[in-house]
């Protein structure tokens, strides 16, 4: 199973996090706010399932649907993350 990956706000490099979990299984995590410690810049970065990626294809990809999204707000934004993780999902079947 991957393991969910978060950005570094200070280095903007993705790194993984000690949450593993299947694509599918995602979206039942809590969204409660989780530390996992930075091996760019040594420090504890909080972040929510909603902000986690499985890859840096992934974390591209939801980055550019953000930009596009922005603007009309964050419930749109997140229901277009939610299609876009979907098809991630089919994606990461393919790959095993």
């Amino acid at each position: 199973m991957p393991f969910l990956r978060i950005l570094c706000p200070v280095e903007h490099k993705s790194f993984a996090t000690s949450v593993e979990t299947s694509v599918q299984h995602k979206a039942s995590l809590p969204n409660m706010i989780k530390f996992s410690h930075c091996p760019y810049c040594n420090a504890l970065h909080g972040w929510t399932p909603d902000e986690a990626f499985f890859d840096d294809a992934e974390y591209e990809a939801s980055r550019e649907v953000s930009e596009v999204a922005s603007s009309a707000g964050s419930n749109v934004t997140n229901a277009l993350r939610r299609q876009l993780f979907a098809g991630a999902g089919s994606r990461n079947k393919a790959l095993c």
